[in-house]
């Protein structure tokens, strides 16, 4: 599993504003019912199952999003390809920023990339302007690179910025499969109870 693989739930409108149910469910429950009772207790008790699995689901949500947006690299949040990364003015100068922002030490393989990417470009394309310093601060390297291997360029380092950070990673996707699984619960249980209706008429 890739951070790029829950990119789509992680930068969902929908997804990020569930936290708002964290607030709304309790608030109106207490209203309605108008009891004094304490809290979760009061809530787990007089508040039908459903309610309570929108009420985690939001946790779950809320959990999943702070870890993904804390720990996926920017690169993935930001883009999904080098087209989405070209139609929002992405650049090489952007692609550094990204470099110095998500690397860590564990870089070498993708040095080891940008060494060989190097190797194509002679004296000349550094003179005439054809080439760009793609810098790994972490490893206190410099590569001049030729303009024509942007993509190239953009998919070494989002496709090492994807495997980056696992375990926060898996973190993130259990969070969000639970908050699916409660929302399932909700949808299950109201099909239920409307095919039950239907049967009794």
């Amino acid at each position: 599993m890739r951070w790029n693989s829950i990119r789509w739930i992680g930068n969902s409108h929908l997804v990020r504003q569930s936290y708002i149910w964290m607030f709304l469910v309790p608030i109106t429950a207490k209203v309605i019912i108008s009891a004094k009772l304490d809290g979760l207790i009061f809530f787990i008790e007089s508040f039908p199952l459903s309610w309570l699995a929108l009420y985690l689901s939001s946790i779950f949500f809320a959990l999943g999003t702070t870890v993904y947006l804390y720990c996926c690299p920017k690169i993935i949040q930001a883009y999904r390809d080098p087209s989405d990364f070209i139609s929002q003015g992405g650049t090489f100068d952007r692609i550094n920023y990204y470099l110095s922002q998500d690397l860590d030490d564990s870089c070498s393989a993708l040095v080891s990339d940008f060494e060989h990417c190097a190797e194509e470009t002679s004296t000349d394309d550094i003179g005439n302007g054809d080439t760009v310093a793609i810098e790994v601060r972490q490893k206190d390297k410099i590569f001049n690179i030729k303009n024509e291997k942007f993509f190239d360029v953009f998919w070494l380092v989002y496709d090492h910025c994807d495997g980056l950070k696992k375990a926060s990673l898996r973190v993130s996707f259990t969070f969000f499969l639970f908050g699916f699984l409660a929302l399932g619960y909700i949808f299950m249980d109201n099909a239920i109870s409307v095919l039950l209706v239907i049967c009794d008429n």
